[in-house]
């Protein structure tokens, strides 16, 4: 099975991520596409439950996760990649 490089400057296609699995490289690329829709904008960085009076987030919610958060992860992985 082939797969199409994205060129440099466009989702997947950075200098950053030369070296990575094409599956790595998938995974960037697909966050960066999210991370750049409109409807994203509530899910780009963690839920600030303290300044919304919400004291029972972390109670409900145990594994908060944001698109911020999984960029940070990924970022960390493919520099343990590297």
């Amino acid at each position: 099975m082939s797969r199409k490089k994205a060129p440099s400057g466009t989702p997947g296609g950075s200098d950053a991520l030369k070296g990575l699995s094409a599956e790595m490289q998938d995974c960037h690329g697909i966050l960066k596409f999210f991370q750049g829709k409109p409807e994203a904008s509530a899910f780009l960085e963690p839920v600030d439950w303290k300044g919304f009076n919400l004291p029972d987030y972390p109670e409900i919610i145990k594994t908060p996760m944001d698109l911020g958060t999984v960029e940070v992860r990924l970022q960390g992985v493919c520099a343990h990649l590297l």
